[in-house]
């Protein structure tokens, strides 16, 4: 299956997920698309009704009055979909088709619109920029707790409401080779990280900085290392998540 008809599955999270830019381009085009092809089906009943006709008889009773051409059509459409009214064209009862398209259109604009107002609102209360004021240590060190090793940072909140339920974990990614010689260029190796002392209770309330610890035992990536290993030969990244 194509990637691109994958997101389209999906076309709200995809909008939600999208640049501001695409977002506007593309309810934008809807709005002109839906337009233009009422336009065409306004044009095409006034056509097929006579009102477009040179030689149309005195008593003639128009589908849509001051209809003339296909801009007329255009404009009345933009009119009928946003409910503008200003007076000039209007439907009249001589033809249940254009009170049909007329609903129609109505309907059609009030779920372009909908949609438009749930994508954008969700955009505006989507916490991308949550992260901007959530620090960690520009450095970690490695510190000696109670005959142990663990290593340390510090997690800070700079706004003034702070996050509740805080969840902390860590990640190595390194390279790894198996037994039967498969490179794993990236490999992913849990790590426990927490507030308490002993590097346990990964949940937390930043009510201020928290340090964050993680023991290195027989279970941790980091036991079999060294200083030299960790400061040159081993290429390793430890990711941090909160």
């Amino acid at each position: 299956m194509n990637i691109d008809s994958r997101y389209l599955k999906d076309f709200f999270t995809s909008m939600i997920g999208a640049p501001w830019s695409w977002t506007i381009l593309s309810f934008a085009a809807s709005f002109f698309i839906s337009w233009l092809v009422f336009a065409v089906i306004w044009y095409l009943v006034v056509l097929l009704h006579g009102d477009l006709s040179p030689t149309r008889p005195d008593d003639h009773v128009y589908c849509v009055d001051n209809i003339k051409d296909f801009t007329s059509c255009f404009l009345f459409s933009l009119e009928t979909q946003h409910t503008i009214g200003y007076g000039v064209r209007a439907t009249t009862e001589e033809c249940p088709v254009a009170v049909l398209v007329m609903s129609l259109q109505s309907i059609v604009g009030v779920v372009i619109q909908a949609c438009m107002a749930g994508i954008v609102f969700a955009k505006f209360t989507k916490p991308t920029m949550r992260a901007e004021t959530i620090l960690f240590s520009k450095n970690a060190l490695i510190s000696l707790r109670n005959g142990s090793y663990y290593l340390v940072c510090r997690i800070g909140d700079l706004r003034p409401t702070h996050l509740l339920e805080s969840h902390v974990s860590g990640q190595m990614v390194k390279k790894e080779i198996t037994e039967e010689g498969e490179v794993i260029p990236y490999h992913l190796e849990s790590m426990d990280f927490g507030t308490e002392i002993d590097g346990t209770q990964d949940f937390f309330q930043m009510f201020w900085p928290i340090i964050v610890s993680h023991k290195i035992d027989e279970e941790s990536p980091l036991f079999e290392m060294s200083a030299r290993d960790i400061s040159s030969k081993k290429q390793f990244e430890i990711i941090l998540t909160m």
